[in-house]
């Protein structure tokens, strides 16, 4: 079953998972007017392909991603009209995160242009962790927390980052 996007207003962006069991996602979805697009996919644990294609079934664009670089699709110039996103595992089981930006259109949450270096939630409530670099130690730890209530803190100030010690050593 296709995921059905409808058309492509705002920044898209979706976790899931291919391999054996389901070999391929199909995301379908409309451009509503001419202009730039970029689809970004970033494959978790083994490499996917990742396939743009029109409304004909012809292939716009093909790449392949992996867990080190991802796949990137960009178009200066995509018509109006409907379109099929194919993401297809290439062998082992994998999650992986879609992200589709018509027109330059930033990030949900904080509106930049970026499509990597934060975390998103699926439907279920499931949290995907994109790491951009981790230093060269290859070890560390991370904590999420609430932001709720820390408003009239300055970010970087030594109140923020206090608070927010203590709310990722709490466990809550």
């Amino acid at each position: 079953m296709p995921f059905e996007v409808g058309e492509l207003n705002e920044w898209y962006v979706n976790i899931d998972r291919v391999g054996p069991g389901s070999r391929l996602d199909l995301y379908e979805f409309s451009h509503p007017g001419e202009g730039s697009f970029n689809i970004g996919v970033q494959p978790l644990q083994a490499p996917v392909s990742v396939e743009l294609l029109d409304n004909f079934g012809n292939v716009l664009s093909a790449v392949n991603a992996s867990e080190l670089d991802g796949g990137e699709l960009f178009f200066e110039h995509l018509n109006q009209g409907d379109y099929r996103l194919k993401i297809s595992s290439i062998g082992d089981e994998t999650p992986y995160r879609v992200s589709i930006s018509p027109d330059g259109e930033g990030d949900p949450i904080t509106n930049w242009g970026i499509t990597e270096g934060f975390f998103v939630a699926d439907a279920t409530g499931e949290v995907g962790v994109d790491y951009l670099l981790d230093g060269g130690s290859y070890q560390g730890e991370l904590a999420i927390f609430s932001l709720k209530g820390m408003e009239d803190l300055s970010l970087g100030s030594s109140e923020f980052i206090t608070e927010a010690a203590s709310r990722a050593l709490s466990n809550s």
